[in-house]
């Protein structure tokens, strides 16, 4: 399990079930860019116990990379950290068990994966059938569904989670939700035009 703690030193404790992964390489995550800064080594294989603290390691995002290129993100904010997973599926079995704010980070991460990937299966449907069948007025229902209970999760985390690096990040990464009937050109059109919004 790992746990971290940052100001004098955020305690991270991580457990990769099924890994014989004997290190993990930390780096700092800005924007789409990851920096390698430091390398903790493994207790037993697949389980770490490491701090972080400032000034090495600020409050932000970081990522915990392991063999075959596999990684996993976290905030560091003070919080101590314990997280559990299955080497076979690290993302997907990822468990936080505690630090609130890196379960909604990563509540956020599957949500925005999951949106992202529907949206666009979704919009395919509504931009190629006939508007007048049954399946695409069910598919247009699905779409509306789908952009509501993203938007509704992004506005009660941020209302909950103030002005937190959780919120913060939520913000920067949110993805604008346009009408699912606007045309290929037009929603990309929109998309780029809100995406600082």
């Amino acid at each position: 399990l790992a746990c971290w703690q940052a100001a004098p030193g955020q305690h991270v404790d991580l457990r990769i079930l099924g890994s014989k992964t004997e290190r993990l390489y930390l780096s700092a995550v800005s924007g789409e860019h990851a920096s390698r800064i430091d390398s903790f080594p493994s207790a037993s294989p697949g389980n770490f116990s490491f701090r972080l603290g400032a000034p090495l390691h600020p409050a932000g995002q970081y990522r915990l990379t392991f063999e075959q290129g596999r990684w996993l993100d976290l905030l560091v904010d003070g919080e101590d950290v314990v997280m559990q997973t299955v080497d076979a599926a690290v993302t997907d079995s990822l468990s936080v068990l505690s630090s609130p704010i890196n379960k909604t980070f990563h509540a956020f991460l599957r949500l925005h994966r999951d949106f992202k990937t529907k949206s666009d299966l979704l919009q395919v449907v509504i931009a190629k059938y006939p508007q007048d069948d049954p399946y695409y007025s069910q598919t247009l229902l699905t779409a509306r569904r789908l952009q509501e209970g993203y938007g509704r999760f992004i506005r009660n985390t941020l209302r909950e989670a103030g002005g937190s690096l959780v919120a913060r990040y939520i913000r920067s990464a949110q993805l604008p939700i346009a009408d699912p009937t606007l045309p290929p050109e037009s929603r990309l059109a929109y998309l780029k035009a809100h995406a600082l919004d």
